[in-house]
């Protein structure tokens, strides 16, 4: 004899009923369309120099790049680098330095960087000082 069982489930849902007719939405966003400027950091052009009495002279045509403040001199022993740094020097109009240091015998090789803050350009092409 088999016996059959039938079990019956009952699901009961319960919902609630929601009034959005007093909902009030604030936004708290201010102003209008909003722009974002990107630009690059132009290298100083034309680098050249010279050596007199012991001290390489070196002048180039300032960055176009008017945000620039300031250049990064560096210095090398071989011809394409590596360049360590030498010195820093303010305002985007300075476009000469005076480099004291350059001793009396071989060459050295002079690159600079345009800056903002720590931004730097590319270089400029290098100039070969003799030494003095």
């Amino acid at each position: 004899m088999s016996r059959a069982i039938i079990v019956t489930c009952v699901v009961v849902a319960s919902f609630t009923v929601v009034s959005l007719a007093h909902a009030a939405f604030v936004s708290t966003a201010t102003g209008g369309a909003q722009s974002v400027t990107s630009a690059s950091l132009s290298p100083a052009s034309a680098l050249g120099g010279s050596c007199n009495s012991g001290t390489a002279s070196l002048h180039w045509t300032a960055t176009p790049s008017t945000f620039a403040d300031g250049y990064e001199i560096l210095r090398g022993t071989a011809s394409g680098g590596p360049y360590t740094h030498l010195a820093s020097v303010s305002g985007r109009t300075t476009v000469t330095y005076n480099d004291s240091t350059i001793g009396s015998s071989g060459s050295k090789y002079y690159v600079v960087k345009a800056t903002k803050g720590n931004w730097r350009s590319a270089s400029t092409s290098q100039v070969r000082v003799f030494g003095c």
